[in-house]
């Protein structure tokens, strides 16, 4: 079973002004500013807008996601590679083409109101045929072994619908084989409040947990995977993962 993930290391200086791309980008950080502030406890005196300027200045300076801007650049720059063309339908893959064209213009003439109020997919008008040769695209990464751009291009999907919890999925299963897994455990902890019952999940959350020496949340993560297998009929890969850990568990 195949699936992706990337953390991504690039380079350069900022270009003194902001390209079509750059507002894209920019944009895109605010998308994933404001899920963060979601999940996490807010100080209710400072206004939330603070919170957000505060929260995306220290993400950029800090780079304490370095992984999500840079990967967000690149995945832009794999996409409209001539070389993908070979994933998708050729009309779908010049139409995700001009989707990518056009968006930052989109940005540039919209209302800074319309940008809070209207999900990122919709903002950037983006089809649902686009998405999936996206997706097609980072499948086909995968299968190449490319597995930073397919890094890149799943952290661009599960940034453009954070609520599908499969992008997140993969996302982590990608990010786990590069031992990338601080952002693993991010998206396999954000799959798994969107999809229960996704075993893989569960599996790999213990796995990354108990590599990172963190026994009491592995056996917790265990427990349930356990749990999921008992109700369904996993391939045996999950079974021996599951075995695996099971007696890691048991050294410690």
């Amino acid at each position: 079973m195949k699936d992706p993930y990337l953390e991504t290391i690039m380079r350069g200086d900022t270009p003194d002004s902001k390209t079509n791309i750059d507002v894209a980008l920019d944009t895109l950080l605010d998308e994933y500013v404001d899920a963060a502030l979601e999940e996490t406890e807010q100080n209710a005196l400072i206004p939330r807008q603070v919170q957000r300027a505060k929260m995306k200045e220290e993400l950029k300076a800090a780079a304490e996601i370095p992984e999500l801007t840079v990967a967000l650049a690149t995945a832009f720059k794999i996409l409209i590679d001539e070389h993908n063309k070979q994933y998708v339908d050729a009309d779908d893959y010049e139409a995700m083409v001009q989707q990518f064209r056009d968006a930052g213009e989109y940005l540039e003439n919209i209302e800074h109101t319309t940008i809070e109020e209207e999900d990122i997919v919709s903002l950037l008008h983006f089809t649902s045929s686009t998405l999936r040769a996206i997706f097609k695209i980072a499948q086909g990464q995968y299968n190449e072994n490319n597995l930073r751009e397919c890094l890149s291009i799943f952290t661009l999907l599960s940034t453009l619908d954070a609520e599908h919890a499969d992008y997140w999925y993969r996302l982590g299963i990608v990010a786990h084989q590069l031992e990338e897994y601080t952002l693993a455990l991010k998206a396999f902890t954000k799959a798994t409040r969107l999809n229960a019952k996704i075993l893989g999940s569960r599996v790999f959350l213990a796995d990354i947990y108990v590599k990172l020496g963190s026994y009491e949340e592995a056996k917790a993560e265990f427990d349930q995977a356990v749990l999921l297998a008992e109700k369904e009929t996993p391939e045996p890969f999950w079974l021996d993962l599951l075995a695996q850990i099971k007696s890691n568990l048991n050294k410690d």
